[in-house]
């Protein structure tokens, strides 16, 4: 298992995270606690740092002297030989469990001292059969004449069972020996057996000794269990040994050391090893090697020689973390350590572990990397919960070169530190409760908050996102929005203006526009008055003056009814109401019915939908779309009027209403007239904007401008189409109606 060292701000260590464990930890977990990455240390094992182990593996990582020893856990009743050694900024920890060989060897023990006990105590159970025959005089059983306590074997039998039942009734399995023991008596020739007793739930092995006395059978039995267990144990544990070391991923042997006559160590003979080594070694040699010298093998001056050396005479085990094979481009741990007069060499293959941790230092780097060129602050973090397991703050275990400088703090001042305790008005202003509300109820949080500088004369926005991640660690991303947050109340702040400027405009236009009426009606009036009352008086020049003052005066006049139109369609708030498309273009062709007929003008309508809007406003729409298509025909061609809807096109959403999330009807009125540049898309709607002069075509400049007023009062939007002596298509996209 590797764990890295948790520090404080003071650079104490304070706990260990683990964050790395091989796949012999994940199936053999220590005191059965299934240890996750990522957590600490004294969460998994609380008792670690009562019982002084952490402060160990403090010393380890402090002064990278490995620690090793053999811990009893009573209240679990196990027992595990625990390693320590550091690495980097941690350790790694390895483990294996004794309690199963401490506790055979615990009971191997016991049952010696018990059968040592009766041994010292002679108190060999004895019987004394006697011989029960058949009609035929042949022995078919025996039943107790006398018998000693030890027969009763610790409470196997009782005395009732020798006075009442037969050999066979005592012991049913002696039936199978029942000849043997008829040939005892008829030959006199003693017999010594074996015997595996099964009774009241208790199993013995019994060596029993057979011979004649007299007319009788003398038994002795000696209770040989503990021995058939012990020589069944240590068989078992020896071939447990065997398959452990041959279950092990690591390269596993015993060398015994060799002497000259000084007692010097000159040479290892290897003596044993797991399967993986002995493949090894046959692999390199190409021989069995149980039984050679080191030197003999390789010969000259053998790696590690003067290690194993020191090894065995201090009694200090070797521990190489990272040693590198070049040959197989492999990694491995070497250990060795002294075993009687000899050493136990272990090569733990770590390449992946080794390539592991470069992958994962690439891999922070990375993610670092990531982090900081990210113009967001990002804190990770983990919760920290009381004794209740509720969220009460955060933990800030990991920030990014954005959240150090937006939260005006180091990132070492920041990372390890409590989250409440560096931004204390995040819990005042109630944001904190709504973090824990998001994660209890597994749900993202995001909101725009705003904070004040320390002396209440600023005002910080901040645009915050919160996420739980699967491990349980917690993001938060902040971005400082107070730019846009002023931009955004300034652009409020002129929206409102302009708001209020159009409508003062508005009402301007139409009330100047009233009344401007009666002075153009005057000058009209008074015009006509001086032409036909004082024609003859007047001179020819004074005639053509009057004569345009009546026309400027009807343009005037024309210019204010448009004027009080185009303004009536913004003041005035009428109900909608579902309006059927094809009855307002038949009524607009019935107004139009003298200038079609003078034209000759052939039109088309196809079928128009329903949309919910003021019947009104349509009709003056059409009727300007129509009769600006009979205006600007040309007149060596019959004009052609074609109006027809259906779904817009991307182009025509583009020009009109920018694509917005919702259903759309394109109406489209195409003629076959003069056309215009298509540079002039856009100004034809603009209120005055005329293209010719009033000498070719008539008009004051406002029909176009209305039929866009009111497409946008209507929640849609107007374009044209048009190529100079093509004619022109104009589109009306609105709202379908549902």
């Amino acid at each position: 298992m590797l764990f890295r060292a948790i520090r404080n701000t003071n650079g104490e260590i304070q706990d260990l995270q683990l964050i790395y464990q091989n796949q012999a930890a994940i199936e053999n977990p220590i005191l059965g606690v299934k240890a996750q990455l990522g957590q600490k240390l004294s969460e998994e094992y609380p008792n670690t740092k009562t019982l002084g182990q952490f402060y160990k593996y403090v010393e380890v990582i402090e002064t990278g002297t490995p620690f090793a020893t053999v811990k009893h856990y009573p209240d679990k009743d196990q027992t595990f030989h625990v390693a320590a050694s550091k690495y980097e900024d941690g350790m790694i920890l390895s483990y294996y469990n004794l309690t199963e060989r401490q506790w055979a060897e615990r009971k191997a023990q016991q049952q010696t001292q018990a059968l040592q006990t009766i041994l010292d105590s002679s108190q060999d159970a004895i019987v004394l059969w006697e011989p029960i025959r058949n009609q035929d005089n042949e022995i078919i059983d025996f039943k107790t004449y006398q018998f000693n306590q030890a027969a009763l074997l610790d409470g196997m039998f009782s005395d009732e069972d020798y006075h009442h039942l037969t050999l066979t009734g005592i012991s049913p399995g002696a039936s199978e020996y029942m000849s043997k023991y008829a040939q005892v008596m008829e030959t006199g020739t003693p017999l010594r057996v074996e015997r595996h007793i099964q009774r009241r739930g208790r199993e013995l092995w019994i060596d029993i000794s057979l011979s004649k006395l007299g007319d009788k059978m003398l038994a002795i039995y000696k209770n040989v269990s503990e021995f058939r267990n012990t020589t069944h144990e240590l068989e078992a544990q020896n071939q447990l040994l065997d398959e452990i070391l041959d279950s092990s991923d690591n390269i596993i042997f015993l060398a015994e050391a060799e002497r000259d006559h000084t007692g010097t160590i000159v040479d290892f003979r290897i003596t044993k090893g797991n399967q993986l080594a002995l493949d090894g070694f046959r692999k390199a040699f190409g021989i069995d090697v149980i039984g050679l010298s080191i030197i003999g093998l390789v010969g000259g001056n053998p790696e590690l020689l003067e290690e194993a050396i020191k090894v065995v005479e201090t009694g200090i085990p070797l521990v190489m973390e990272q040693r590198y094979a070049p040959d197989t481009d492999q990694w491995h741990k070497v250990s060795l350590k002294k075993l009687h007069n000899g050493i136990v060499a272990t090569y733990v293959d770590v390449t992946a572990i080794q390539r592991a941790l470069l992958d994962v230092q690439h891999q922070k780097e990375l993610v670092e990397g990531v982090l900081d060129s990210s113009i967001n602050g990002i804190y990770a973090m983990e919760p920290i919960l009381n004794e209740q397991q509720q969220i009460v703050d955060f933990r800030i275990l990991m920030v990014n070169q954005a959240a150090a400088k937006l939260s005006n703090l180091s990132q070492d001042e920041l990372v390890g530190s409590s989250y409440l305790t560096l931004f204390p008005a995040v819990r005042d202003m109630g944001v904190f409760e709504r973090y824990v509300e998001a994660i209890t109820q597994n749900k993202p949080f995001r909101s725009e908050m705003s904070f004040s500088s320390p002396d209440g004369t600023y005002t910080f926005w901040y645009d915050m996102s919160l996420n739980q991640m699967k491990n349980g660690l917690i993001i938060l991303s902040f971005m400082d929005i107070t730019d846009r947050m002023m931009l955004h109340q300034k652009q409020e702040t002129l929206v409102e203006e302009l708001r209020q400027s159009n409508v003062d405009l508005e009402q301007f236009a139409y009330v100047a526009s009233h009344d401007l009426q009666e002075p153009a009606r005057k000058i009209t009036l008074f015009s006509d008055m001086l032409s036909k009352q004082y024609a003859p008086q007047l001179p020819p020049n004074g005639i053509e003056l009057a004569n345009r003052i009546q026309s400027a005066s009807s343009r005037m006049q024309e210019l204010i009814n448009g004027l009080l139109s185009y303004s009536r369609f913004s003041s005035q708030k009428q109900e909608r109401e579902v309006v059927p498309l094809g009855t307002i273009v038949q009524n607009v062709l019935q107004d139009l019915e003298t200038p079609i007929e003078e034209k000759k003008a052939q039109i088309v309508v196809g079928k128009l939908p329903k949309i919910k809007g003021i019947p009104i406003q349509l009709h003056q729409l059409f009727l300007n779309l129509i009769s600006n298509a009979l205006k600007f025909s040309d007149e060596a061609t019959t004009p052609e009027i074609i109006v027809e809807a259906g779904p817009p096109t991307e182009e025509e959403l583009a020009e009109t209403v920018a694509g917005r999330g919702r259903k759309w009807v394109a109406i489209r009125v195409r003629d076959n007239g003069i056309g215009f540049e298509p540079t002039y898309r856009k100004q034809v709607f603009e209120i005055f904007k005329r293209l010719h002069g009033r000498s070719h075509y008539t008009g004051n400049g406002l029909g176009l401008a209305i039929c866009k007023k009111v497409a946008e009062l209507h929640g849609g939007g107007i374009t044209a189409f048009s190529t100079p002596g093509q004619g022109t298509t104009f589109v009306v996209v609105l709202p379908a109606h549902a």
